[in-house]
């Protein structure tokens, strides 16, 4: 069988296989043409960008619920402050 995209199924000259090469040969037995590999690759390009957009969905989301703690935190540590304060002046005035 010929693959005329692939003229040479090992894509390499030395006699060392390469990971690339294995690959290649794996891919090839795998499938029974360039075309079902190709469209198995698109599949999969499609899989993973989809999980790359629900990262980056996700990423969003956590930076917004860190900016509302952030938030919080500063608003609690703003009344505590005044709290502490109320407590030092009703301190000096108790006897």
């Amino acid at each position: 069988m010929s693959y005329p995209n692939f003229p040479n199924k090992t894509f390499t000259n030395s006699r060392e296989p390469t990971v690339l090469s294995l690959l290649v040969n794996v891919l090839l037995a795998k499938f029974e043409n360039p075309k079902q590999m190709k469209n198995c690759f698109q599949r999969e390009l499609l899989k993973y960008e989809k999980l790359i957009n629900n990262v980056q969905t996700d990423e969003v989301a956590l930076d917004e619920k860190i900016a509302k703690r952030i938030e919080e935190k500063d608003r609690h540590q703003r009344r505590h402050d005044m709290l502490k304060s109320v407590r030092y002046t009703k301190k000096m005035f108790d006897y």
